[in-house]
């Protein structure tokens, strides 16, 4: 059985275009661990001048956590003093949000998240919310990457290409010779 060397060309780019379609799938379903939001949306009603009003909640984070954005937004009033804190139930100094950026590491366990208002002044229509988003992510040390790596197969593709061209190149110059009728 003799088989078409005029095939191998072709089978070989073949190859490399389904070597790079494939980096291009892998590629696109990768992602890094998928970050955790904490919502900060305290309302505080009935308020009056003098009063100091906190309200908390657990936080729990199961890994060492760096902060990927902080928003910390009380709505501006006059007359109302704002201050949110995340502390460690372990005892640890507390963290005040609006000294938080972008990269700093937060310790894995759990946290009381606690939002205060302190009123000085109230004006009967003051907004009395605070709003923000925590967002965190498990810091480098530990990031799961959810996709394939995609190097082999566009090493692959590339070797692959490289012997179509190659094959392209000989069967031209078999033809060529061919037709001048030397061996």
């Amino acid at each position: 059985m003799t088989t078409n060397p005029r095939r191998f060309p072709a089978l070989s780019a073949a190859l490399a275009a389904a070597l790079a379609l494939g980096c291009v799938v892998l590629g696109a379903s990768g992602s890094d661990a998928l970050p955790q939001d904490v919502p900060l949306h305290v309302d505080f009603t009935e308020l009056h001048a003098g009063a100091h009003a906190e309200k908390s909640w657990p936080v729990s984070l199961d890994y060492q956590a760096e902060v990927t954005s902080i928003v910390v937004d009380p709505v501006a009033s006059g007359g109302l003093l704002w201050t949110a804190t995340l502390c460690p139930t372990s005892g640890a100094d507390c963290v005040d949000l609006a000294a938080l950026r972008t990269g700093d590491l937060l310790d894995a366990g759990t946290y009381q998240l606690r939002v205060g208002v302190t009123v000085k002044q109230i004006d009967p229509n003051t907004s009395q919310e605070f709003e923000g988003r925590l967002r965190v992510r498990e810091a480098d040390a530990g990031l799961a990457f959810t996709g394939g790596s995609t190097t082999p197969l566009l090493l692959g593709a590339l070797a692959s290409g490289v012997v179509g061209v190659v094959l392209l190149l000989v069967g031209r110059r078999r033809r060529q010779d061919d037709a001048d009728g030397q061996p």
